[in-house]
């Protein structure tokens, strides 16, 4: 999605947009949980509204604008 790759800094910021303090385990889950029910609205929502976020900060980012 940039055309150059990202430091490890960027890559903490955009999982830290994703799931903000939580440990990785926790996306893992969610993403689980919504596969198996994606037609449970709270699911699709809790896994819709992390991923718009990290879009956004990607989005943000200097790299991208580059593209």
């Amino acid at each position: 999605m940039v055309p150059i790759d990202l430091t490890a800094n960027q890559l903490a910021f955009l999982k830290n947009a994703l799931i903000p303090g939580l440990p990785d385990f926790e996306w893992t889950a969610e993403w689980n949980q919504f596969q198996a029910t994606p037609s449970v609205v709270a699911k699709r929502n809790a896994v819709a509204t992390k991923l718009s976020a990290m879009a956004r900060a990607l989005a943000g980012l200097a790299e991208y604008q580059l593209s």
